[in-house]
This record gives C-alpha cells, structure tokens and sequence, in this order.
C-alpha cells in the first residue's frame, strides 16, 4: 500500500493553525539551557540529520481521552524475570514493537546475547504527527523505569539511558540516564538515535545487537512491565488521532482489531469529518486511505482526518537540492528525481544515487519546494 505524507511545506504555509503549531513547538524544545548545550556539543562531534520537520501540535500538555479501553490501569509489575522467562512472556502474547514496524519483540530479544550491554529507550517520536511516547514519558516514567529494570535484569544489561524530545522531567530516575536530544527529523531513526545518544556508528551491514546495544521504544518498555501483571495487554497501544486542518492531536488506548471508522466516529463530530477523509498508518509521513472495515494492526499508530494531500507531481524539480540534504540515509534524491522527469531511470542510476539506502521517512517530500511526491520517486527507483 503507498505511503503519503499528511502534510508538506505547502499544507503548513496555507494553514495558520499548523504553522503557529510548529512555532510553539520550535520554542518547545529548543527552550533553556540544556538542549542549548547538547545541541553545540553535537554539531561538534558528528554531523545531524538536516531535515527539521516540526510536531504540528501543542505539545505543554499532550490530552488524552479515553475509548473503549482507556480506564482500564494495570499496576506496576515487581516480579524479575531471567532471559528465557522474559523471551518466552513476550512470545506467549506475541508483543510487538511500538515504533511503527510491528516487528515481534521476542525476535529482537533473542539475538541480544551481549554481556553488559546498553538498554536504549527511544522515546524521541521523529513523526510530527505523533504524541504518545511524550504523554507516556510524561505521565508514566515510573512504570517504563519497571518496565527497564525487568527487561535489564532478564538481558544483564547493567545500563539503560532514555532518550527524549521533551524537556526532561526533573525527577531522578535510579535506573535510567535522562538524556534530551534537539529536534531534527528523523532522529528517531535507530542508528541515528545511537550515534546521537552513544556516538557508535553501525556499520552497513550491522545491528545494534551486534554492539551490544537493545534499542526498544518506550511503549514497548512500558507493554513489558505491564503484561508482566496482564498479558492482554499485550494486544493494546497508546496511539494518536488527530484533525490536521485544525492541528489538533490527543492520544487514547485502542486494541488490535478495534474498527477505524468507528474510533473516527468516536473521536470526530460529522461537521469536523465533513469533506475530510480518515487516513490510517504509523505517523503523518506514512499514511494511507483508511479502506472501508480497516481495522487497527500492528502498524497503526495514527489516525487522523484531513484533506488529499495536494501534491504538485507535474511541476518540474526547481534544483534546489533540498530533498537530497534533508535525507538522512544518503541518497541521492534530487538526481533521482531529475532521472525520472528526463526518462533515464534505469538500474545503475538507482544504484549509482544510493536508492536501496531509502528508510522511507517522507523527509524529502515532505520538504519538496516543487511540491512533489519525492519519496514515490526514490520508491520506484528502489523497485528498479
């Protein structure tokens, strides 16, 4: 199914709510001493990801509303665990990760057999369409903290250090390093949140396993130390729903299986869904046409209503190299896109611009000053 990005340069500039919104959110977490500090000591040792694709929301105080299972709490979860305890809890109730690839978690924890490794709790959230990893570190540190120490005493992992967006909470955790990252897109993304946070670079080729380094996602951490005392929670998420036009978000609870149309319904009053569609995916840089009896799978992080995207795929690339610049994978877009619009797209052109690198993030659509739908370019280059 082909991704789209929710919203672009040219969605944000024609909308006054999304762009106050990415004002407030500049000012957010670009704010006070800290995230000053760590972002000149970062431009010194390495080089950042480019792209700066803002939230489009409030963000002082994520909202949560409840739906069908919001009111439901499960308590903190005590009880330690060994590697092939913990391995066979996450197989038994098939948890998967919570950072949009719907990979099984048990998999991930198998090939962790480093001795004295390094938990990484991404808890950054790249998407700009996305909350709930900040309404979770904002409302439940104490229980993701649980969540690590089982997990950490299960892989004998003797550090865990949680990266965040947000500004950090002033509470101590004993168990977990707080460490704030600047805000550029998308870093998130594993190795770029590891180079960032720990200063390794992984190797083409290489996983973070094979340095030692669990990466999971802060839901994730949370889900273990919460199925530890109820498995059937293995089968429910935090996510966010979203009206782009009026860039407001919320974050609720919702289960596999739960129908699309009806969390829209639950969420949305027809006057607000009037002329919108309801897009479905992992964040707003990947979304697609919620189908009619669609239901929440394991990739569905992100519900939202709002206008097509308007693309501008008959305008000619302007060479402004921007798309290219913003990639964090190192391909090679703007030659991509002017291959496709002379008809010279071929196999060696795909290869030669570094087209299988594409980590399907939208950055370059995204930021497209032609307005075009850059990232289906580079998509159907990596089929060549």
């Amino acid at each position: 199914m082909e991704n789209l990005c929710l919203v672009n340069k040219k969605t944000v500039s024609a909308n006054r709510e999304l762009k106050q919104a990415q004002k407030s959110a500049k000012r957010y977490y670009e704010e006070g001493y800290l995230a000053r500090i760590l972002a000149r000591l970062a431009r010194k040792n390495h080089k950042l990801p480019r792209a700066k694709v803002r939230k489009f929301t409030k963000l002082e105080k994520v909202l949560f509303q409840e739906y069908k299972l919001s009111s439901r709490t499960v308590g903190i979860e005590t009880t330690a665990f060994n590697r092939e305890e913990l391995i066979a809890l996450c197989k038994k109730t098939e948890l998967r990760g919570q950072s949009g690839n719907g990979f099984l978690t048990y998999k991930k924890l198998e090939r962790f057999t480093a001795k004295n490794g390094v938990l990484l709790i991404n808890g950054v959230e790249c998407d700009p369409g996305l909350v709930q990893d900040a309404w979770i570190y904002q409302n439940y540190l104490e229980q993701v903290e649980q969540g690590a120490k089982l997990v950490m005493h299960a892989m004998g992992i003797t550090k865990a250090v949680l990266a965040t967006k947000e500004p950090l909470q002033k509470k101590k955790s004993a168990a977990l390093t707080q460490v704030k990252v600047i805000d550029r897109f998308p870093m998130g993304y594993e190795n770029a949140l590891i180079k960032e946070v720990l200063a390794i670079d992984i190797l083409e080729g290489k996983h973070p396993v094979d340095y030692g380094i669990l990466v999971m996602n802060i839901q994730t951490v949370f889900a273990i130390g919460q199925i530890a005392s109820d498995e059937t929670v293995a089968h429910e998420r935090y996510i966010t729903v979203a009206n782009i036009s009026k860039a407001k978000t919320i974050v609720t609870k919702v289960a596999l299986g739960d129908s699309i149309s009806d969390i829209a319904k639950f969420f949305f009053t027809e006057e607000e869904k009037k002329g919108k569609q309801i897009y479905v995916g992992s964040g707003a840089m990947n979304v697609h046409r919620a189908k009619k009896d669609e239901k929440v799978a394991d990739e569905t992080f992100y519900i939202a209503i709002g206008n097509a995207p308007d693309y501008e795929n008959s305008s000619k690339c302007k060479g402004c190299g921007a798309c290219s610049r913003n990639c964090p994978a190192g391909v090679n877009v703007h030659k991509l896109v002017k291959a496709a619009e002379n008809g010279s797209i071929n196999t060696s052109v795909a290869k030669a611009n570094c087209a299988d690198l594409c980590i399907n993030c939208g950055a370059c659509t995204y930021g497209c000053a032609a307005g075009k739908d850059v990232r289906k370019v580079v998509k159907c280059a990596q089929k060549i």
